[in-house]
């Protein structure tokens, strides 16, 4: 069955109840679609996914909000939903920015393998994410092996390109 866009509004604003339906179908299918194109998550399969992604929590963040704090205990696993995120390392005093991931992009997992934050990481013009609690992903990593492994190779790679891009070996001693 095909309904147009415009029928599907029409329907909405004279029941407000089929368009608040058609919104968290429409929400949940785009976290489906993240948690399942996550590396992360790559090898579970549909039923797996979708228990994982009942343990993640929404969250909302403000414009230029410090989501993570550098060398802070782990704060969990992050999914960005929707916005962008600037993970910034401090170099002598000054924040560099690393990276800056959007949509589908994932942090906080060298925190979880490592036991403390590499960056501080800030919501550049607000994002929307969804969080792992520390005690979910530990949960998960003994249900599904493959998330630690996965997570754990993430971490690797980007420590390296922050030894690459800073020429710090005593950065990634302290995180090693």
């Amino acid at each position: 069955i095909r309904v147009e866009l415009e029928v599907l509004r029409e329907v909405a604003a004279e029941r407000p109840a089929v368009g608040d339906a058609l919104t968290r179908f429409t929400h949940d299918r785009v976290l489906a679609t993240l948690v399942g194109t996550s590396p992360l998550f790559a090898e579970l399969d549909q039923t797996a996914r979708s228990a994982v992604l009942w343990r993640f929590e929404h969250r909302d963040a403000d414009a230029n909000e410090v989501l993570v704090w550098e060398g802070d205990a782990p704060g969990g696993l992050h999914l960005v939903v929707r916005g962008t995120v600037a993970v910034r390392r401090d170099d002598g005093g000054a924040q560099v920015t690393v990276a800056t991931l959007g949509p589908g992009g994932v942090f906080g997992e060298i925190g979880l393998v490592r036991g403390h934050t590499s960056a501080t990481v800030v919501a550049v013009g607000g994002a929307e994410l969804l969080r792992l609690a520390p005690e979910d992903f530990k949960a998960l990593c003994d249900e599904y092996p493959s998330i630690r492994a996965r997570a754990e190779a993430l971490a690797d790679a980007r420590l390296a390109e922050n030894r690459f891009i800073f020429e710090d070996d005593e950065f990634i001693e302290a995180a090693d």
